[in-house]
């Protein structure tokens, strides 16, 4: 090989190592955690296929007065909002990814007023990015604990964002591996008027494919 050859494979391995301008990483990166946008459009890496896929999650309560949803990647249920479809159509397509953010963003149906007539809309909201579980909360006292717990309400629009942050978040494992878990939105409140709709969330996902079959 000429010098000028081994010169040109060294530059590639090393920008596979790198994350780009706007810090996305490459397919070989050892980052391990995340600290670049959350929504497209972001430039991409060589080898690497970075794609947001996102979902509204209506907010709407119960008979009995209780908000108790929540949003994944993985597959979708009677009490689950999923983008398992989307995710299908690339892991069709590639052997492996992983989750490098998500952004949750809360539209209420109208600001400062209520839904219905005499919804009471001044209960706090609790919210969690859930790593590992995909039940529903049930109760406050099941997710009163998570370290990314925090309270809102149903009249003021929020955000939240969470991103990659470990080793083993940041490993591609093979499409085969369910997403279910990983970085699911879940909401929870009572003593919330009953069967009032109370705005949507709009949940996207950041994700990384390699590998393509």
């Amino acid at each position: 090989m000429s010098q000028n050859n081994r010169n040109k494979t060294k530059r590639n391995n090393k920008n596979k190592n790198k994350t780009n301008n706007q810090g996305i990483p490459g397919p070989m990166s050892q980052i391990t955690a995340y600290s670049g946008p959350t929504r497209l459009p972001v430039s991409m890496q060589p080898e690497v296929r970075t794609e947001q896929l996102q979902i509204q999650l209506p907010v709407t309560s119960t008979a009995g007065g209780v908000i108790d949803g929540f949003a994944s990647i993985g597959t979708s249920s009677s009490v689950v909002r999923s983008v398992a479809s989307d995710f299908s159509s690339w892991s069709g397509l590639y052997r492996e990814y992983r989750v490098l953010s998500l952004r949750a963003e809360y539209h209420p149906n109208v600001k400062d007023a209520v839904p219905v007539a005499g919804a009471i809309i001044y209960q706090p909201v609790y919210s969690v990015v859930d790593r590992d579980d995909l039940s529903a909360v049930g109760a406050i006292n099941n997710i009163i604990s998570n370290s990314s717990l925090e309270l809102h309400t149903l009249n003021e629009p929020w955000v939240r964002e969470t991103k990659m942050q470990s080793i083993g978040e940041s490993n591609f494992v093979g499409v085969a591996t369910d997403p279910t878990s990983f970085f699911v939105v879940k909401i929870f409140a009572t003593g919330v008027s009953a069967s009032a709709s109370y705005g949507t969330i709009l949940v996207r996902w950041l994700l990384q494919f390699r590998t393509r079959d």
